[in-house]
């Protein structure tokens, strides 16, 4: 009986011996099921990390790319107001010297018509001094009106093509070059065809002529106001040299302004160019 019943002990142990290492194969089978599953998906995690900074990558170089064309197209604006601007102040400026020339030409054509004398009574000397400057100061206005009105027309036609698309595309070209080349080229690129540029080779030469022939004309107006009083208080000699002294006050004060601004207005910055880089 005893010997039975160790037997069915030692059976029965056995037999939970067995179940309990059949269980601990089962959870180790689990476990590496699941630690399986966790490489896979390491890997799958792994590979999505990779191609989460590939994508990375990539909207780096969109987005350098993106900046790049970015500051390009902030040069390209900031020339394009320059230009702008320029050809708004050489335009105001032109108009300035037109409107004033028109003002005193008109007053000088209209003065022979208004202006009445006893012709008997006044020298030949003082009659020739007032047809010369007649003639002179429309002369000098009408030249220095027409130029301008010719410069006015030239840069409002030509200042449009500085900002066309073609020269657009072809300055962001060169930016987009400059950016790619890694330091390599010492300078950014500016646009080849400036207004700048073009009223200083074609239009400098032109401007100073026709401000020269206004400032001639302002002074043989004056000039010529002076022998309008002589001739119109030639009955009192010394009205004549009162209106007269008053005119030559007022010459000294433009000359005064006229050495202080007009050279200042006549003259731009000077720079050494060529015909062929217009």
């Amino acid at each position: 009986m005893v010997q039975a019943a160790l037997t069915g002990l030692d059976t029965w142990m056995s037999r939970k011996w067995r179940e309990k290492q059949w269980r601990w194969r089962q959870q180790r089978s689990d476990w590496r099921a699941e630690d399986m599953q966790f490489r896979f998906e390491e890997i799958l995690l792994r590979e999505e990390e990779q191609d989460c900074f590939q994508a990375e990558l990539r909207w780096r170089e969109e987005d350098m790319k993106q900046r790049k064309v970015g500051n390009s197209r902030y040069l390209w604006n900031r020339f394009s107001e320059r230009n702008r601007r320029d050809v708004e102040e050489k335009s105001e400026q032109l108009r300035s010297i037109s409107w004033l020339s028109g003002l005193v030409t008109s007053f000088t054509m209209t003065s022979p018509i208004e202006f009445t004398f006893i012709s008997q009574s006044i020298s030949i000397a003082k009659l020739t001094s007032y047809a010369i400057f007649a003639a002179i100061v429309p002369t000098l206005m009408i030249t220095s009106t027409i130029i301008c009105v010719y410069l006015l027309g030239r840069i409002l036609k030509m200042g449009k093509m500085f900002v066309a698309e073609h020269a657009e595309e072809v300055f962001m070209k060169q930016c987009c070059l400059f950016s790619g080349s890694n330091g390599t080229l010492p300078t950014p690129p500016k646009p080849r065809r400036t207004f700048e540029r073009f009223w200083d080779i074609r239009c400098e030469n032109d401007w100073e002529k026709a401000f020269y022939l206004f400032i001639l004309g302002i002074g043989s107006f004056l000039a010529l106001l002076c022998t309008m009083g002589f001739i119109k208080f030639s009955f009192a000699n010394g009205v004549a040299i009162l209106f007269s002294a008053i005119i030559g006050v007022v010459f000294f004060i433009w000359l005064g302004a006229q050495l202080t601004w007009g050279t200042y207005l006549r003259k731009t910055q000077p720079n050494r160019l060529s015909l062929l880089d217009i």
